[in-house]
């Protein structure tokens, strides 16, 4: 986007031309992101073996470890990294409002009959007169 060695255009106009300080520009980040990294190889590790754990859970995992982690760094990175505990969802065996099945419970407390149904026509024949 930038182009420093511009000879016609300085940067100082071309950040003013994209809207950006000339101080955003020459920022350098002084930020050691190895520790973070480093967290976020144990928790890869951790879900690797658990999938279903949880913020909390790993957390938990790696404070146990020695860490001195939050739930709030943890859930972060976590994020970035594209990671979700498994578990069931809301309302996964919800039907469809359009479809047939239908639950009938019986006296017994352990016995549930399914039954699909569609629609059914039913004809009734006249018996035919006598001539």
């Amino acid at each position: 986007m930038i182009e420093p060695g511009n000879d016609k255009i300085t940067v100082s106009r071309q950040c003013d031309l994209l809207g950006l300080c000339r101080a955003s520009y020459y920022y350098e980040s002084v930020r050691d992101d190895s520790y973070n990294q480093l967290i976020m190889n144990l928790i890869d590790e951790q879900f690797t073996k658990t999938p279903f754990y949880g913020v909390p859970r790993i957390t938990e995992c790696l404070r146990n470890k020695g860490h001195e982690v939050n739930h709030k760094r943890i859930r972060k990175l976590m994020r970035k990294m594209g990671l979700e505990a498994i578990y069931p969802k809301k309302k996964l065996s919800k039907a469809h409002p359009d479809s047939d099945l239908r639950v009938f419970r019986q006296s017994g407390p352990d016995r549930t009959l399914l039954g699909l149904f569609s629609q059914v026509s039913v004809f009734f024949l006249q018996p035919a007169s006598p001539v």
